[in-house]
């Protein structure tokens, strides 16, 4: 299944410069503050760039929060949440 943008409200101009910055470049480091739209920009970002697989690494106590946030501005992605098991069933998950 391809992801898509849903029909989230409108990028804010600075989501908008973050997501072009992303989208120019192999990698990239997003340093914005807590509550400014990280998780949409990378959203906005794998759906713009059709990202098949994306893989986000964050502290456990943020699994659920990532999971809100394609609920939200995500349409069309399976979220797989590797919090438990053996790192090789994890794997195999991913």
């Amino acid at each position: 299944m391809r992801a898509m943008a849903c029909s989230a409200p409108p990028l804010w101009r600075h989501q908008e410069e973050a997501v072009a910055f992303v989208n120019e470049r192999r990698a990239s480091l997003l340093h914005m503050g807590l509550g400014t739209g990280k998780s949409r920009v990378a959203i906005e970002s794998a759906a713009q760039t059709d990202a098949r697989r994306v893989l986000i690494l964050c502290p456990l106590s943020v699994v659920p929060a990532w999971e809100e946030q394609f609920r939200r501005f995500g349409s069309g992605w399976e979220v797989i949440p590797l919090r438990r098991h053996s790192v090789r069933r994890k794997t195999q998950k991913a």
